[in-house]
């Protein structure tokens, strides 16, 4: 037996195309029955631009089982605190809303943006402690 690491994607493709085959035959999750894609989508940008077209800001998304994950959120320091972030979250929003997705879904560290995140509506669903030693990650979502 041998085992090794591949970034090939027809290497990743071949392992998910063997499970949705698996799953049909099985009857393990109707998501499989649906015929719909167990990989995320190509992630896309959602971007904050000044009407000059300078960058703030944006993040980084993508759709899986029907909701919205926001990989990466960033605005630019001097954009912070003026609700730029929270109109950022309102966009996603409202592309979780338009793709029709159950909601959003985000991970945040204990030194990073609970709070903010909470002030928009996002609630706590999971948690891991020292990850990495000493930090918490929370996982977080908010239905739309």
């Amino acid at each position: 037996m041998k085992f090794f690491v591949s970034v090939e994607e027809s290497y990743r493709q071949q392992i998910l195309d063997e499970l949705i085959v698996y799953n049909q035959e099985h009857g393990q999750t109707p998501y499989f029955k649906s015929g719909k894609n167990i990989t995320p989508k190509k992630p896309f940008g959602v971007y904050c631009l000044e009407e000059n077209e300078q960058f703030l800001g944006g993040a980084v998304v993508y759709e899986r089982f029907d909701w919205l994950y926001v990989d990466i959120l960033f605005l630019n320091p001097n954009s912070r605190k003026h609700g730029l972030g929270s109109q950022l979250l309102a966009e996603i929003q409202r592309i979780a809303q338009e793709k029709d997705c159950v909601g959003i879904n985000l991970e945040t560290w204990d030194f990073q943006a609970r709070a903010f995140y909470e002030k928009n509506g996002f609630e706590v669903c999971g948690k891991i402690e020292d990850y990495p030693r000493g930090n918490t990650l929370y996982n977080m979502i908010k239905r739309v």
